[in-house]
């Protein structure tokens, strides 16, 4: 994995942290998102994934080394 996709990563993590500041609650974003990430009507109900997806990022926002963290698994783990 060659520098330019690793930037192309950090800055969609950075895009999708970003997008959740905006909602101070999981609920909102779930409410936000619901429709969006429904595929193919294959979840009649997705709000445990968005869940997830919402803790996960959040988690990330809070952690500092969360980038350094990231740039030793790209680097040593990704081909």
């Amino acid at each position: 994995m060659d520098y330019f996709e690793k930037l192309k990563i950090e800055e969609r993590i950075k895009s999708d942290i970003e997008e959740i500041k905006e909602f101070d609650e999981v609920e909102h974003y779930i409410d936000a998102n619901f429709r969006q990430f429904l595929t193919y009507g294959e979840y009649d109900d997705n709000s445990m994934d968005l869940n997830y997806h919402y803790k996960m990022l959040k988690e990330i926002e809070a952690d500092d080394n969360f980038l350094s963290k990231l740039n030793f698994v790209l680097s040593k783990y990704v081909k």
